[in-house]
C-alpha cells in the first residue's frame, strides 16, 4: 500500500451504531436541506486509515475510492463546534471526530439529523398509500427493495443555522446558497480545525490541499463582525439587509425577553418547539415570518429541517420517539417554484383548480399527504434536481 503522507489519514473512525436503512448520504447531503457539507474521495488502496478497517477487503479496484463528507457541526448540549466527517458504505454510517470524548453526542446528533429511528421501509410504504402517482413511483422499488435511486430523508439541522441558510435560499441556486453559508463562517472567524484534502486529477492522486473549517457563526459575532456593506461586498445581494435586520431583530429579542444565557438554537426552541410550549404549527411560522426574508416558504424549510421539534428526543434506543408534534412537523410542505411545478405536473387531480394560489395548493397538498409531507415532498424535490442536472 502507498502512504499518501498527511497528518490527517491516521485519524480514528468510529461505526455508528444505527444503519443507514434506505438512507443514501450521497444524495441527501447536497439536495437543498444543508449547505455545508463538502466531500473528497478517500483512496482505500493507497491510504493508511482507521476506517479501511471497517470496509470489505474484497471490493475490486474501482471500490477503493469512497467518498467521505467532511462539515462542523454544534453540538446543541454544550453550544460547541465540532469537525465533523462521514462516511457511507452499504448500509453502514462511520464518522470520525478529532474529540474522543464526544462521540456518544455525536451518535446522537446522528441520529436527530437523519432521523435514523424511522423505518424507512415501512415509511415508503405507507407513502404509496396515499395516493396512484406516488404508488407508481414507488412500487418497482417496493417489489425489488432496491431504494438506491430514492431518498426522502428530511434533516433536521440546528435552527439557527437553519434560519440563515434559507434566508440566503431567496431567488437562488443551491451552489450560490452553500457559497454564501461558507463566506459567513469565514466573517465569523471561529476556525475549529483546518483538513488536507487530497487532491486527484481522474484515479491519480496530485497533493493535498489544506482547507480551513470553521463553525457556523452565532448571531452575536456576526453583529459584532459583520455588516450590511461588507455582506453586499460578498456578493449576497438583497440578501446582505434581510441578515442583518434579522441579526438585530433576533438579539433585541433575545436581550429584551431575559434570555441571554441561551444559545441561538435554545432561544428558537423556545418559541418554535412543540415539546418545549406545546406550539402549534401557526404560532411558530407567525414566529419565525417576523424576522426579515423569512416568508411564509423560508419559515415553512426552517420548521421542517431545524430540529426543533426532537428538542427531548435523544437516545437511540428510544424506539417510540417519533411523537405526534414530530410527526406534524414533518408534514410541512414548503412551496417554492419547484414544489409548484411538481404539484402541478404530478397531482393536477388534488391541485388542479387552485394551481394560482399557492398557500391554498400547499394546505390541500398538507392535508392529503398528512404527516408523510415533508418526506413526499423531499423524495420528490430530490428526484427534481436529478432530472435537471441530467437536461
Amino acid at each position: 500500500m502507498t502512504n499518501l503522507k498527511s497528518k490527517y489519514i491516521l485519524e480514528k473512525w468510529h461505526m455508528h451504531p444505527l444503519l443507514l436503512d434506505h438512507i443514501n448520504l450521497n444524495k441527501i447531503l447536497y439536495n437543498g436541506q444543508s449547505f455545508r457539507w463538502r466531500w473528497y474521495f478517500h483512496d482505500t488502496a493507497k491510504v493508511d486509515s482507521s476506517i479501511n478497517g471497517f470496509l470489505d477487503k474484497n471490493k475490486t479496484s474501482e471500490f477503493s475510492l469512497i467518498k467521505i463528507h467532511y462539515n462542523t457541526i454544534r453540538l446543541p448540549a454544550s453550544d460547541s463546534a465540532h469537525m465533523l466527517k462521514l462516511c457511507q458504505h452499504g448500509q453502514r454510517l462511520y464518522f470520525s471526530t478529532p474529540d474522543s470524548k464526544i462521540v456518544t453526542q455525536v451518535e446522537d446528533f446522528l441520529i436527530k439529523m437523519l432521523q435514523l429511528n424511522v423505518d424507512r421501509l415501512e415509511l415508503y410504504k405507507n407513502i404509496s398509500q396515499l395516493d396512484n402517482h406516488l404508488k407508481n413511483l414507488l412500487s418497482p422499488h417496493l417489489e425489488s427493495l432496491d431504494f438506491k435511486k430514492l431518498e426522502c430523508t428530511i434533516m433536521k439541522l440546528p435552527a439557527w443555522e437553519t434560519l440563515l441558510s434559507f434566508i440566503c435560499s431567496s431567488n437562488n441556486n443551491i451552489l450560490r446558497i452553500s457559497s454564501m453559508c461558507h463566506k459567513l463562517c469565514e466573517i465569523g472567524g471561529e476556525k475549529v480545525t483546518e483538513i488536507e484534502v487530497p487532491v486527484y486529477d481522474g484515479e491519480e492522486f496530485i497533493e493535498y490541499q489544506t482547507i480551513p473549517m470553521y463553525a457556523f457563526p452565532t448571531c452575536q459575532t456576526l453583529l459584532e463582525k459583520c455588516d450590511e456593506n461588507m455582506l453586499k461586498e460578498a456578493k449576497f445581494g438583497y440578501r446582505a439587509r434581510y441578515i442583518t435586520q434579522t441579526l438585530q431583530l433576533f438579539d433585541t429579542l433575545r436581550k429584551t425577553e431575559g434570555f441571554e444565557t441561551l444559545s441561538d438554537s435554545q432561544f428558537m426552541c423556545h418559541y418554535m418547539s412543540p415539546a418545549v410550549r406545546e406550539m402549534t404549527y401557526e404560532k411558530a411560522k407567525a414566529w419565525l415570518i417576523q424576522f426579515s426574508g423569512c416568508g411564509p416558504k423560508v419559515a415553512d424549510c426552517v420548521l421542517l429541517y431545524s430540529d426543533v421539534a426532537l428538542e427531548n428526543i435523544v437516545k437511540q434506543e428510544e424506539k417510540s420517539e417519533f411523537t405526534e408534534a414530530v410527526r406534524t412537523w414533518n408534514g410541512i410542505i414548503p412551496f417554492d417554484a419547484h414544489i409548484t411545478r411538481i404539484a402541478i405536473r404530478d397531482f393536477p387531480h388534488i391541485v388542479k383548480k387552485n394551481h394560482k394560489n399557492l398557500d391554498l395548493m400547499r394546505k390541500i397538498l398538507m392535508a392529503k399527504f398528512g404527516n408523510f409531507g415533508g418526506w413526499i415532498q423531499v423524495l420528490l424535490f430530490t428526484k427534481e434536481i436529478e432530472r435537471s442536472s441530467r437536461s
